[in-house]
């Protein structure tokens, strides 16, 4: 790598840790009303006749009305903050890459196509998955209210299950998990689609890309990883040589303009219900269903992947 390309991997490292930071604010603000809605549960379960259907069907109703506003409000607030965001992520990716070349020929594009509201994470858009937060903590309201029911609970039993209490965890911080969860992947998938849309803009000018890893990362692709090729085949990771051209995470074809290997410390090896198997260092990012992600050394027997690995 020669130094204004040094210069512009460090600037890109630069502005993923300014996107990891803003990831961080966006899941402080959804962690916020998702406590808020702690309280108004508390508050319905405490106040409701649950010992009887009609008193659990209107608790159930009440909570899942407040539910559906909190996710709401978050989803409503992300989407137009993540607007304002893809903008200037983009920008700071095109004024990194002129900045290292010393002189303005990358071009912002001159309208930002990416919509935050309609970005996939695993075939569904951002607004979708919070719709199902709402839908998943309602559901749990009502497993709760009537399975404390049936098995002759107090209400302030049920209620404590359903808030948390010291060393036991209720079905509202399960929804604060995945509202954090769901609000950083949500960022960074806007921060690279915005990145790539400025990249693409530049297409002309991209002779190839570098995979620059953070933190000295250990590389991801392993000996035997099928990189799929132009013709519809697919070709070993080990025996891709300069000039070589493959299909990227961007569906667009590249050359490779260099490749180089070492020696991996450990493998891990995840083997899926389907038989599907696949050996990645302990730091490869794999997407859960739940939209996040997941480094193979932390997964757990039952996890759930949201699509196949390969």
């Amino acid at each position: 790598m020669n130094r204004i390309e040094q210069i512009i991997a460090s600037g890109l490292l630069d502005n993923e840790i300014v996107a990891l930071r803003f990831a961080a604010s966006q899941e402080r603000k959804a962690a916020i009303k998702v406590e808020v809605l702690r309280r108004i549960a508390r508050k319905i379960a405490a106040q409701a006749r649950l010992d009887t259907k009609a008193g659990q069907d209107q608790a159930i109703r009440d909570f899942s009305a407040e539910a559906k506003e909190v996710f709401d409000a978050i989803a409503s607030e992300q989407a137009n903050e993540l607007q304002e965001f893809a903008e200037l992520t983009s920008k700071a990716a095109v004024a990194t890459v002129n900045s290292g070349l010393a002189v303005e020929l990358f071009k912002q594009p001159p309208r930002l196509s990416v919509r935050v509201e309609s970005l996939l994470i695993d075939g569904a858009p951002t607004a979708e998955w919070w719709r199902r937060q709402s839908d998943a903590a309602r559901r749990a309201f009502a497993q709760e209210v009537r399975t404390g029911f049936v098995s002759g609970e107090t209400t302030d039993e049920i209620a404590r299950r359903i808030v948390g209490m010291r060393g036991q965890p209720g079905i509202v911080d399960v929804s604060l998990r995945q509202a954090r969860s769901l609000a950083h992947s949500s960022v960074m998938t806007v921060a690279n689609a915005s990145v790539q849309e400025a990249i693409a803009a530049n297409d002309d000018l991209v002779k190839g890309y570098y995979w620059v890893s953070t933190l000295d990362s250990r590389t991801c692709f392993p000996a035997g990883t099928l990189v799929e090729t132009p013709g519809g085949g697919r070709k070993k990771i080990e025996n891709l040589r300069a000039g070589d051209i493959v299909i990227g995470g961007s569906r667009v074809p590249r050359k490779v303009l260099g490749a180089s290997s070492k020696k991996a410390r450990r493998l891990v090896r995840i083997i899926l219900s389907n038989g599907e198997k696949m050996e990645c260092t302990p730091d490869h990012l794999i997407l859960k269903s739940d939209g996040t992600w997941c480094e193979a050394g932390k997964l757990n027997v039952s996890d759930l992947i949201a699509k196949k690995l390969k």
